[in-house]
């Protein structure tokens, strides 16, 4: 078969001209002949000098590179190819030699990579492959093995190698390398006939064939088909192998049929009554499915079949609870999925109303529902009739007349109606009246509490409580005030009626009994009725009138005096009067608050002078002074506020004025020392020498260079250095002094450098120290002289310490000498070069022999300015490298001898460019420069000269080589031939579309091979060579490609037809009843079609009329045939088949007051369809039914389609909630372990009788469960067991749903009632630290046990971890003895786990305070406080006071305030608040018996 891609082949001859010159034979007989002027090789032998052929004739021979050179070349040089080499004897004296042209030829011209497609692996040969060469041999070794036969199969990634032979000796060459790739793309193989399900619209991604696929809709298109194209019934498809670049030229042929799917109807659905099961027996399934089911199917469901595809199935043991029945109608076949459709059977139940029964009621009774009155089992949501004012069942006896009501519950077809009754009978109330109140005064006579009632009592009835006169006649002055019942007895079912008369008798007014007020001046106002005596009403008058108004007395404005209080009673009581005698007496004056501001050394001051104001004398200070009286002494008493205090006349109190006192401490510089310095050490701050502890922020005199009290000895003189202190006023200044001595250092020299040479003679290292070195000192390390003398012959390089002794407390000083010794200058050995003129330049350093140091310099200079050595511009000779030894080392030579050598000149590289006809030319006009002549051209041309002819050379690089003398290389130069191609603008064709065709490219429907981008004419609408058939019209159009200079344009043309599409009219769509008449489609197209069309999937008319009866839905396409090569050209009628309309069967609901709102399309029986309407209207809008909106009755669901309406109802009732108004809970607490009662009461509403209850525990205890309860008179006891109640603490209660079990309505939806209750456990208690270590002359009972006790109720201790017996509280302890404490809540909750606590009896020390003498308040918790044991305990009246060491006062404590952290609690704070690390002093005032004051210091560490 054809091959898709082939190595282009080009044939290349080669022809020898051999050239015969004439040679003169000189008079020199002994210069050698040459008889073969071209000899030819091969560049495997590699070609040397002594491979040239000449005839000795005795003089020897000797070859040159020119015919006048005197240099002969070496046997060993190569030879190169084209060049001429002349011959002459050993003398090199012939005068003219002859001269060889030497020919090599080289591998074969070729791609090294190629690549070859195939559609069967045989067919890839050696023979695919391509390179240019003379009898050429493949083989697949690089070198040696046999030659590949061209029929040889290719191996693919497999690299072969080819060689060509020398036409003249038969030589073969090296061999050129090729990487082959085969590129196998088989004919795709798969199945002829594919058949697909048109359920879905199959593509050509569907298509199914081995490999990777290109698809087409012809055996020769070229354009594939793209994979989303729709697969057409009937068509054939062809697929090729796709593998880039390579694609198969064989392809497969695939047809594609498009079978319809299985069609199994549609889902139905059967109803039957539940009472004529039996007379019904058998149906036939496959009548209940919708549409044209296909007839091949099988059935399969709850229930065996019979009779095949019609289903026939037994319905008589059938029942309501086991509904729906749903059977299933399945239909498969080979290429369709399996599709199913289902009849459901619905058996409906038969209405039960239940049976007759009867009521009777009181006239006042509550309203009751007289469904509870049916007997039996009745359903709920029947109707009532006569209606009740309800509209419900709720019959009240207060609006709705005694009779017959019938309850008649509605049959869900195919079931009727069914009834019962109930008779109601009203008995009337009894009628005491209505409830009255009578009010009397304290001294009213006899009255009969029958009068107070209203309305129209009966008479005859009964008071309660009983009333003295035994009758309804009621007494003031013995009778009591309340209220009274009066009882009227009704006749059954009615009970006993009550009214009832409150009687209030007013009593006299009480003002209560005369009393005295005693005041202050200053007193705030006082309420004179809260001086009165007993227990007076309030709403009196107070005489005389009080500045306020009311009964308020303000001793700042009313006077003293007797104030008297009337309060008036009620019609008919009279008035009562009280009196209050007022005495106003005068306050204290201890004058205002006052400031002192002392020294610590200042005389004694009264605080008297210090107050403010006009104080009164005799009044008392605290706290108490030293002196016991008002005088201050700030060298005994301690800085703070004390207060003066002056008794006032009672009432009045005592009125306190305040001196605060500050004592400044006395300044401190410390005490005065000395300090002996060296004069080299480092500066010293003279603050650190005074002794004592000084203040910080004084000054020195004399001043001091670093102007603060830092001493430098190398500035500062020695002598004696005064600190002084500024006091706080009114205390004065404080000095200390510091005597410095400053003692002289050694000198050792400064550190210096030594530089020698490894000859040097030795050096005294003294000599190379700076400055003024004391003499006397040692070297180390040592030197081999024992002195410092340094010998660099035996002495090391490095660094060598002289040390002087320094005088106390100076201490030794050192300098060092670094030695560095340097080697001796190294330019290596000398050496020769030679050089090609044309080389690249050399550096002459690399020519130096030995290991030469770098950087030395060449003389004379060379033009790089370097050592660098450029053939082209420095001149041959001897160069000297010197270099410079490191000082004090001198400097060592070296040099080398530099040969340059002529180079040849092939000229610069060029270009050429030709036509394929173009005259031939000499390549050697194309070098660029000036070329030598008499170079060799490779690889060789036909013209066997420089001549190029395009004709028969091939285009590409052509290199003219130049034999150089050695050890100058040969040199080339290159020109690039380039073969422009005539240019191809293909054949002229024709092409013939449809107007609906879209845009075509003309170029590919030119014959032959054109070429791209050419130019046609007339111009197209695209503006390229586009054919958009919309818009271009028919005709000839012309291609015209311009050739690449130096070739000419060509031109082809194509001749274009245009032929009118089909028309099928536009889509349309049609809707039919499934009972419609048949309908052609024809007349649903739009637009205007062609008739003759046909109609895909074919119609059971024929033709393209549509029988809803047998058709099946879907889309229909009519398809109309085009005039070649316009295809055929389809629309479609969607067709759409309305069913005939199902509402499905009638239901009924029940639904609660308080329920959600429900769709009532749940309640419809059978299978309705969605999208009706109902009616009335629903609050919702929709199908919603919400109890809380909309009313009960009943509900029509309608259905429309195109053929026709169908309706079906449900009725609905709705039942009422159980009614939990009044519902109260109440619970008590309980013991952990223990179950709770829940008293649930007040629910008066609801009916007696059983209910389920959800309820939910949270808080402490989280559960949620449901149990029964009985509600009696609406109350009842909620158990709530123990293992419901692990946890102790509040648990709520709360009521979830109360379900009432008949109705099956619930509360959940209302507010939840809720009661907290506790459930306890007592702690367990907690002993206090040592709460078990008792003194025995203390004694220790129970009892003190008990009140070590940290958390104690109600505390009881036992023998025994577990029961035991009690102890008595006055029990003695017992040393070692364990006893167990058990504690109980007021409730009487025990403890889980009782306390054990052994006791230890000691013979104990008595309690003294311990004083630390430091704490470290870091935040470690331990001694994070200043903690003096025992103090509070002992001295509970105590006074602690800090100070710092210059005497202010940072922290006061006493009981009440906590110990001392380090902090100050006296307005002295600086940043952070932390005092900072140091020694403070205390004074404690104990405040015991002898007034005992303790003084100290302690130590504040972090």
């Amino acid at each position: 078969m054809k091959k898709i891609t082939k190595a282009k082949l080009y044939t290349k001859f080669f022809a020898a001209i051999i050239l015969f010159m004439g040679v003169s034979i000189n008079s020199f007989g002994q210069c050698p002949t040459v008889t073969d002027p071209v000899q030819s090789f091969c560049d495997i032998d590699v070609p040397k000098i002594a491979d040239l052929v000449a005839t000795d004739n005795g003089g020897g021979i000797k070859w040159y590179s020119t015919a006048t050179s005197t240099t002969p070349l070496s046997s060993t040089v190569g030879l190169a190819n084209g060049n001429v080499y002349f011959a002459d004897d050993n003398s090199g004296t012939c005068g003219t030699r002859q001269s060889v042209t030497v020919e090599i030829f080289g591998v074969p011209f070729g791609l090294g990579f190629q690549g070859v497609c195939v559609d069967h692996p045989e067919e890839a040969t050696i023979a695919d492959l391509y390179a240019v060469g003379n009898d050429l041999q493949w083989y697949n070794v690089e070198s040696g093995g046999s030659p590949l036969d061209p029929t040889t199969i290719l191996v693919d990634s497999t690299i072969y190698y080819v060689d060509q032979s020398n036409p003249n000796t038969g030589c073969r060459t090296s061999r050129l390398s090729v990487f082959v790739n085969v590129g196998l793309v088989p004919v795709p193989t798969g199945d002829a006939l594919q058949i697909f399900c048109a359920d879905s619209q199959p593509t050509v991604a569907d298509l199914v064939a081995s490999g990777t696929n290109n698809w087409y809709s012809t055996l020769s298109s070229r354009s594939p088909l793209a994979l989303s194209t729709p697969l057409v019934n009937g068509q054939s498809y062809f697929a090729t192998t796709f593998d880039p670049p390579c694609e198969s030229t064989e392809r497969l042929e695939v047809t594609v049929e498009i079978v319809q799917p299985n069609n199994p109807g549609g889902n139905g659905e059967i109803e039957i009554c539940e009472s004529g099961l039996v007379s019904t027996g058998s149906i036939n399934l496959f009548d209940g499915l919708l549409g044209g089911p296909d007839t091949n199917g099988t059935w399969s469901g709850p229930l065996p079949t019979s009779n095949g595809n019609t289903g026939t199935v037994n319905v008589t043991s059938m029942t309501p609870a086991g509904s729906p029945y749903i059977f299933t109608y399945e239909v498969s076949s080979e290429h369709c999925p399996t599709n199913t459709a289902t009849v459901s059977i619905i058996i409906v139940a038969s209405p039960d109303p239940g049976t007759n029964g009867s009521l009777t009621l009181c006239s006042n009774s509550t309203a009751q529902d007289l469904f509870q009155s049916l007997g039996g089992t009745p359903e709920p949501g029947g109707m009532w009739s006569p209606a009740l004012t309800s509209g419900t069942g709720v019959f009240d006896p207060t609006l709705d007349a005694a009779g017959i009501y019938t309850y008649t519950v509605q049959g869900v077809p195919p079931c009727g109606d069914v009834s019962a009754t109930v008779e109601v009978i009203v008995n009337p109330e009894a009628d005491p009246g209505t409830n009255g109140n009578l009010t009397l005064c304290f001294d009213s006579g006899p009255t009969n509490l029958f009068n107070s009632l209203g309305g129209s009592p009966q008479s005859g009835g009964t008071w309660s409580p009983a009333l003295a006169s035994g009758t309804g006649v009621f007494n003031p002055s013995v009778d009591t005030d309340g209220t009274y019942t009066y009882s009227v007895s009704g006749i059954s079912p009615c009970g006993i009626a009550t009214a009832t008369v409150t009687v209030t008798t007013i009593p006299a007014p009480d003002p209560g009994t005369n009393g005295s007020l005693i005041l202050c001046s200053n007193d705030a106002s006082a309420d004179l009725f809260e001086s009165l005596g007993g227990t007076p009403e309030t709403g009196g008058v107070w005489t005389p009138a009080l500045t306020s108004g009311t009964g308020v007395f303000d001793p700042s404005v009313d006077t003293a005096g007797i104030y008297t209080y009337t309060l008036q009673g009620p019609a008919p009581c009279g008035a009562g009067s009280a009196t209050v005698n007022v005495t106003v007496n005068p306050e204290a004056e201890p004058g205002t608050d006052g400031n002192l501001e002392l020294c610590f050394d200042s005389t004694p001051t009264n605080l008297f002078d210090s107050l403010g104001g006009s104080p009164q004398s005799g009044g008392t200070w605290s706290p108490a002074l030293a002196s016991g009286t008002g005088i201050f002494d700030p060298s005994v008493d301690v800085e703070g506020v004390y207060t003066y205090s002056v008794s006032g006349n009672s009432p009045c109190g005592i009125a306190t004025a305040n001196v605060t006192v500050t004592v400044n401490p006395i300044a401190d510089a410390g005490s005065s020392t000395s300090l002996i310095l060296c004069s080299h050490d480092a500066t010293q701050d003279l603050f650190e020498s005074l002794g004592g502890t000084p203040e910080t922020g004084g000054t020195w005199s004399p001043a001091l260079a670093s102007g603060t009290g830092v001493f430098d000895p190398s500035i500062d003189a020695s002598g004696i250095y005064t600190y002084t202190v500024q006091g706080i006023a009114p205390c004065g200044d404080a000095s200390a002094t510091v005597n410095v001595t400053v003692n002289p250092g050694s000198e050792p020299g400064i550190n210096g450098n030594l530089t020698v040479c490894v000859d040097s003679a030795p050096e005294d290292l003294f000599n190379s120290l700076g400055g003024t070195p004391q003499t006397g000192g040692t070297w180390s390390p040592a030197l081999a002289s024992g002195t410092g003398v340094f010998d660099p012959s035996v002495d090391a390089a490095g660094v060598y310490t002289y040390t002087i002794a320094g005088i106390s407390p100076c201490g030794d000083a050192t300098a060092t000498v670094t030695v560095t010794v340097n080697p001796l200058a190294n330019p290596g050995t000398s050496s020769s070069l030679i050089l090609c003129s044309h080389d690249a330049a050399q550096d002459l350093f690399n020519s130096l022999g030995g290991t030469p140091d770098t950087g030395g310099v060449w003389s004379p200079a060379l033009a790089s300015g370097t050592g660098v050595f450029d053939p082209s511009q420095d001149a041959p000779g001897i160069y000297t490298y010197t270099v410079q030894g490191l000082a004090p080392c001198g400097q060592a030579s070296a040099t080398v001898e530099v040969t340059v050598n002529p180079g040849v000149e092939p000229g610069t590289d060029g270009n050429a460019t030709f036509c394929i006809d173009s005259t031939p030319e000499d390549l050697f006009n194309s070098l660029g420069g000036n070329p030598q002549s008499g170079g060799t051209w490779s690889p060789a041309l036909a013209s066997g000269t420089g001549v190029f002819d395009p004709s028969v050379d091939a285009e590409g690089v052509y290199t003219y080589t130049i034999v150089g003398i050695s050890p100058c290389g040969d040199a080339t130069a290159t020109v690039t031939v380039t073969i422009s191609e005539l240019s191809d603008a293909g054949t002229s064709s024709s092409l013939t579309l449809c107007s609906t065709d879209a845009p075509q490219d003309l170029f590919d429907s030119l014959g032959g091979t054109p070429k791209t981008g050419g130019v046609w004419s007339p111009a197209l609408a695209s503006g390229t060579g586009i054919f958009d058939p919309s818009q271009d019209t028919a005709g000839i159009y012309t291609y015209t490609v311009q050739g690449i200079a130096p070739c000419g344009e060509a031109s082809a043309t194509v001749e274009v037809s245009i032929n009118p599409e089909a028309d099928p009219g536009t889509d349309g769509a049609l809707l039919v009843c499934v009972e419609s008449a048949p309908e052609d489609l024809f007349t649903s197209l739009g637009g205007t079609p062609e008739s003759g069309g046909t109609w895909t999937p074919a119609l059971t008319s024929g033709t393209g009329v549509f029988d809803p009866s047998i058709d099946a839905a879907g889309v229909y396409t009519y398809t109309v045939s085009g005039l070649s090569p316009c295809g055929a050209a389809s629309s479609t009628v969607t067709v759409s088949i309305d069913p005939l309309p199902e509402a499905g069967s009638g239901g009924r609901l029940a639904i609660c007051t308080n329920d959600a709102p429900q769709d009532l399309f749940d309640r419809l029986g059978g299978t309705p369809d969605l999208g009706g309407t109902w009616s009335p209207t629903l609050a919702s809008g929709n199908g919603l039914f919400d109890p809380t909106q909309d009313n009960a009755g009943t509900y029509t669901y309608s259905v429309t389609t195109a053929c026709g309406t169908d309706s079906a109802t449900v009725v609905v009732a709705i039942i009422p909630e159980p009614d939990i108004s009044g519902l109260t809970l109440s619970a008590d607490t309980i013991c952990l372990d223990d179950a709770i009662d829940i008293n649930l009461s007040g629910a008066s509403q609801l009916a007696d009788g059983n209910y389920s209850l959800n309820y939910s525990l949270s808080g402490a205890n989280i559960t949620e469960q449901t149990i029964n309860v009985t509600i009696s008179s609406g109350s009842t006891v909620i158990n709530i067991p123990a293992s419901q109640l692990t946890n102790i603490g509040t648990t709520t209660f709360t009521i979830l749903n109360l379900l009432d079990p008949v109705t099956n309505c619930g509360t959940a939806s209302g507010t939840l009632p809720t009661v907290d209750f506790n459930v306890e456990q007592a702690p367990t208690p907690e002993l206090i630290t040592d709460g078990d270590a008792f003194c025995i002359d203390d004694a220790p009972t129970i009892a003190d046990l008990t009140s070590n006790l940290t958390n104690p109720d109600h505390i009881t201790w036992f023998d025994a971890l577990e029961n035991g017996t009690p102890y008595p509280e006055d029990t003695p302890l017992v040393d070692g003895n364990t006893y167990y404490a058990a504690n109980s809540s007021t409730n009487g909750c025990t403890t889980g786990i009782r306390l054990a606590v052994t006791i230890s009896i000691d013979t104990c020390e008595p309690l003294e305070i311990i004083i630390p003498d430091g704490f470290s308040p870091n935040g470690d918790n331990i001694n994070d406080d200043f903690l003096i044991k025992n103090l509070r305990e002992l001295y509970p009246n105590f006074q602690l006071q800090i100070y710092n060491r210059y005497g202010n006062i940072l922290y006061k404590g006493d009981i009440n305030t906590p110990n001392w952290d380090g902090r100050s609690n006296q307005g002295r704070e600086v940043g952070s608040g932390l005092l900072p690390v140091g020694v403070y002093f205390y004074i404690l005032e104990l405040k015991d018996t002898n007034n005992k004051t303790i003084q100290g210091r302690v130590y504040l560490s972090r």
